[in-house]
């Protein structure tokens, strides 16, 4: 599905999920933004199987907006497969990702473009002052450090999806086929020319935020599983550890009743230790589980997104 040939200055995609009601200032905004820098650009919404009308009203909008494109994917896959989706119907130079939230502002794209512009390979948008709840904004700071420490890029700001991107650097990224990609993670591992730029943000109008405590700890596990071989270290580490500890305390036990010539009674303590154990036996067989299910999942090459349409 790639497009052929480099024919725009300025690519600008949008991942979609049930954004109705934010679609019609977005795209006024972005289009008004995307003017006033006086260079080609095209604009990419990516629809992700959204349920509350998004596609249809894109389509209007379409007609309106000059350079505005739709793709239409067949069902709901997630944010970072339609970002993907968008990125291969791209044809810009410079690759802008955003959100359809309206909480990255629009405005600050030049921002970005410009930094790319300077010889940057990814130039980063960095909420300094975020207008979450406190809910939403630790989660993220802990993904964000998890994220620093498995790429070794030190960002302070993972989550924020205004982003842009050098050709070259989308072009590298769409040769490579894993089937469960954190982009924004995975897209640093590519290059060193990073540059972090300070963005606005904004409260959210309508709607809700798609990404849960839940989505955010689904996200946390992805990465460890797909960044690093901290998990299967740990593995090891604790079994040595558990083991000396077992080999202490069964020293410790034989030297007791040598001494003391009696055993000590404490079978609620043993219990207790060994739910402990099996708890934590549980836990690292689910790591395990989870690298066997990702490597199964890239024997099948199943793809990643399906696309229903593109209204070009």
């Amino acid at each position: 599905m790639t497009v052929e040939g480099v024919n725009v200055d300025i690519s600008v995609i949008v991942p979609v999920y049930n954004e109705r009601e934010n679609l019609p200032e977005l795209c006024e905004r972005l289009h008004a933004t995307l003017k006033g820098m006086r260079r080609s650009y095209e604009t990419i919404f990516v629809d992700d199987g959204s349920r509350d009308g998004s596609l249809e009203l894109l389509l209007q909008l379409r007609r309106k907006h000059r350079g505005m494109v739709v793709v239409e994917l067949a069902r709901n896959f997630g944010q970072h497969p339609a970002v993907t989706a968008g990125l291969e119907a791209s044809r810009g130079k410079v690759i802008v990702t955003l959100d359809a939230d309206l909480q990255n502002l629009p405005e600050d794209i030049p921002l970005l473009v410009r930094a790319i512009d300077e010889g940057n390979d990814i130039a980063s948008g960095w909420r300094r002052q975020r207008h979450d709840s406190f809910l939403r904004t630790l989660p993220s700071r802990i993904v964000n450090r998890l994220i620093s420490r498995m790429t070794r890029v030190k960002l302070h700001d993972y989550g924020c999806m205004l982003r842009a991107h050098s050709r070259p650097l989308i072009d590298r990224f769409l040769k490579y086929g894993e089937r469960s990609t954190y982009i924004t993670a995975f897209m640093n591992l590519l290059t060193r020319k990073v540059v972090e730029v300070p963005v606005r943000h904004a409260s959210r109008k309508h709607g809700s935020s798609k990404y849960s405590f839940v989505a955010l700890a689904r996200y946390a596990v992805n990465l460890m599983i797909g960044f690093s071989e901290y998990p299967i270290q740990v593995v090891s580490l604790m079994g040595y550890l558990f083991s000396g500890v077992g080999l202490a305390l069964g020293g410790w036990l034989l030297t007791y009743r040598i001494v003391h010539g009696t055993n000590i009674s404490g079978l609620t303590s043993f219990v207790a230790i060994m739910l402990v154990l099996f708890g934590i036996q549980f836990i690292l067989l689910g790591f395990m589980g989870e690298y066997l299910a990702r490597i199964f999942g890239e024997v099948q090459k199943r793809p990643r997104y399906l696309v229903e349409k593109i209204h070009r």
